[in-house]
């Protein structure tokens, strides 16, 4: 009973913190959709550690699904971005790893953190089907979907977004 008493007393925070990362999502989107670019003053420094172990705690993961997921957040930095389009871009790599997953019926994720002279990574792992050779230099564009019922927006949106923060991203593949 204890734990569901402190499960519900944050709540509250929970709901907040969800409602605030909508209203940056909504805002990006707009932005996207004006094509303009991000204003450099809304960026603030952001713990690479924090970020992926808030987008965790918040992650509405299936049942079986955490278990599959390894971190290795030992080689932390620190890098100018908005936190709440930070987790919804591992959101976002989170649910199509999961997709790759369950469509190979096997397969965990790994999230590390790597330090650098020049760069710092975030290296997202998935060892799910993979991503077909043919297609690869495509999934970060706008409407692209192999998915049914997919809508080609999210890893665009990701790759938009992680540019206007100066960083990159890139997806490798092994099939």
């Amino acid at each position: 009973r204890d734990k569901h008493l402190s499960t519900l007393q944050g709540t509250p925070r929970r709901i907040k913190l969800m409602i605030d990362q909508a209203n940056t999502v909504i805002d990006m989107l707009l932005m996207n959709l004006r094509e303009n670019s991000l204003d450099r003053k809304q960026l603030n420094p952001c713990r690479a550690s924090e970020i992926v172990e808030q987008a965790i705690d918040r992650y509405p993961f299936k049942t079986g699904e955490r278990e599959r997921l390894f971190l290795n957040l030992e080689e932390d930095f620190i890098f100018l971005g908005i936190e709440s389009l930070c987790i919804y871009i591992l959101f976002n790599l989170l649910k199509n790893a999961y997709y790759s997953l369950q469509s190979a019926q096997k397969g965990e994720i790994t999230i590390t953190l790597k330090t650098g002279e020049t760069s710092n990574k975030l290296i997202f792992r998935d060892t799910g089907l993979g991503i077909e050779a043919s297609i690869l230099d495509r999934v970060f564009d706008g409407f692209f979907t192999t998915k049914s019922d997919g809508t080609g927006a999210g890893l665009a949106f990701c790759k938009r977004s992680v540019l206007s923060f100066d960083g990159n991203i890139e997806c490798f593949s092994e099939r």
